[in-house]
């Protein structure tokens, strides 16, 4: 079974050869390759798998002063639209141009727009909090440092984002694969999250969402 595993892997590594970063989750999102039927961003995107962080986030904004939020990749929307706050505004980002023009006709209004933008490189609109989930674990740890360092140059006051404390080492990765980081560790090195709620509850201590101050972002410019 593990070598079977590790031959899909190495064959959709290899798919992604010579391909930029939105031509991969372009491929992702067109194909349905996250295989969920309820929301094109995957299983980690359903209603009901959120919820324990769709309860905590109303709270954990209020605590922080936080009243907008830039959504990065923002996927489908699938979950975040059931969560219960009142923002005065929520700017989705995400790097699929027909994602983004779906959402766009569908969603936008006087609080809530939308735009294209790659993360790790294009300037980030100004919010409260650069809200990032389900994303670095498919980038390389290159991509994940460049998003970091665009978030610490950024008007965002904080960044909220995955992290697994459990994990030992964190590994290398290929744009478009899947591994688990602890943003805490090398080659990242945040320091401890100054929150840190639990992101799933089928599995404690196992996923989180930390958050990070820009304070704390700012030294990997140094």
């Amino acid at each position: 079974r593990v070598q079977r595993l590790l031959g899909v892997v190495r064959g959709r590594e290899k798919r992604w050869e010579g391909k930029s970063t939105e031509e991969i989750f372009t491929t992702f999102y067109d194909e349905h390759l996250w295989r969920c039927d309820e929301s094109v961003s995957g299983k980690g995107s359903t209603v009901d798998g959120t919820e324990a962080l769709r309860d905590a986030l109303p709270g954990l904004f209020e605590e922080l002063g936080a009243r907008s939020i830039l959504d990065a990749p923002c996927g489908d929307m699938n979950w975040i639209q059931a969560v219960d706050w009142d923002l005065d505004s929520y700017i989705g980002g995400d790097i699929v141009a027909t994602l983004i023009d779906r959402l766009s006709c569908e969603h936008s209004d006087g609080k809530t727009s939308f735009v294209q933008l790659d993360i790790t490189r294009d300037p980030l609109p100004a919010a409260d909090v650069f809200f990032c989930r389900d994303c670095f674990i498919h980038l390389t740890n290159d991509q994940v440092l460049d998003a970091l360092r665009n978030a610490a140059r950024s008007e965002c006051r904080y960044l909220m984002t995955n992290t697994f404390p459990s994990i030992g080492v964190n590994e290398r990765s290929h744009t478009g694969g899947l591994r688990r980081l602890d943003l805490r560790k090398p080659p990242f090195n945040l320091g401890a999250p100054i929150q840190l709620i639990e992101d799933r509850v089928d599995r404690p201590g196992f996923k989180y969402m930390g958050v990070w101050s820009r304070d704390q972002l700012q030294r990997l410019l140094v």
